[in-house]
């Protein structure tokens, strides 16, 4: 009867614990207001849209240019640019880079390797951050539910 009373605690402590690790952010979308150098313009904003499901996340940037400053008001531009990735997270931590994904005339990156041989890249994109009660930080930017 005690073994049995010890498998019982045991099984209810392992239940307890594999909830605790369920992702919590999947399934979810969070939007936030980014700044980024592309090509030679300065500075220019992107709202991102981060959709996560299961341990990916699909990264969605608009470029947008904001009226008077506000960042409620804004006018979205044509261009678009989306990445995908694979999200590492532990505890409130998070952190994943993205590759760029189903763009036309996606930016690519030539490196040349300790041999001298050319090597083409996509771009990417690194996020490193933690959850909050209301979002997420990523990089200094506060990304809140969409």
């Amino acid at each position: 009867m005690r073994k049995t009373i010890q498998i019982i605690i045991s099984l209810s402590i392992l239940g307890f614990a594999s909830c605790q690790n369920k992702n919590v952010l999947d399934g979810k979308s969070f939007i936030g207001f980014e700044e980024d150098i592309y090509f030679d313009s300065s500075s220019p904003t992107f709202q991102t849209i981060l959709t996560f499901e299961d341990d990916s996340v699909l990264v969605v940037k608009n470029l947008i240019s904001i009226v008077d400053k506000d960042t409620l008001n804004f006018k979205r531009k044509n261009s678009s640019y989306q990445y995908k990735g694979a999200v590492k997270k532990e505890n409130n931590n998070l952190e994943f880079v993205a590759y760029a994904y189903n763009c036309k005339g996606c930016q690519v990156t030539f490196r040349v390797d300790k041999k001298g041989n050319g090597k083409k890249f996509l771009e990417k994109k690194t996020y490193k951050g933690f959850v909050t009660k209301n979002g997420l930080n990523l990089n200094g930017v506060n990304f809140k539910p969409e």
